[in-house]
């Protein structure tokens, strides 16, 4: 009988096997950017090997971060399973140049402001006003 370790190898290299012999796989890896995703990620991968985590009772975006674990953690992942590395590559590129154009837009409306001006705003903002419930800017 096999080790659990070695069970647990034998069981990534079948998950593993799968995602980078299928392009439809590889596609819906690359653009797993949201939970939604991920889920069909998951569920597409279920469909064509429904033994890739039956030892977890997760729900698909968990079984999701179980794979990006997996492949992490696996030895050579990168070379051995290339297009695997090169779609979570893409991956990670797209959530970065979203987070990038997130914070130009928040730079490009003037919503980036320092501490200090946040305190300055804050400190002109007329606290009895507030406290009497009437919000006004004229006062």
């Amino acid at each position: 009988m096999a080790s659990r370790p070695k069970k647990l190898k034998s069981e990534q290299d079948k998950v593993f096997n799968a995602v980078e012999d299928n392009h439809k796989l590889l596609d819906l890896l690359e653009i797993a950017s949201s939970s939604a995703r991920q889920s069909i990620f998951i569920t597409a991968l279920l469909e064509i090997l429904p033994t890739a985590f039956a030892h977890f009772d997760k729900k698909p975006e968990e079984l999701f971060l179980v794979f990006t674990s997996w492949f992490g953690g696996y030895n050579h992942s990168n070379t051995l399973f290339p297009g695997i590395y090169a779609a979570l590559q893409h991956r990670k590129q797209s959530i970065w140049d979203n987070r990038f154009k997130k914070r130009q837009l928040i730079k490009d409306i003037g919503l980036d402001w320092t501490a200090d001006m946040k305190s300055d705003f804050i400190s002109k903002v007329s606290l009895s006003v507030i406290l009497l419930g009437k919000v006004s800017f004229l006062s």
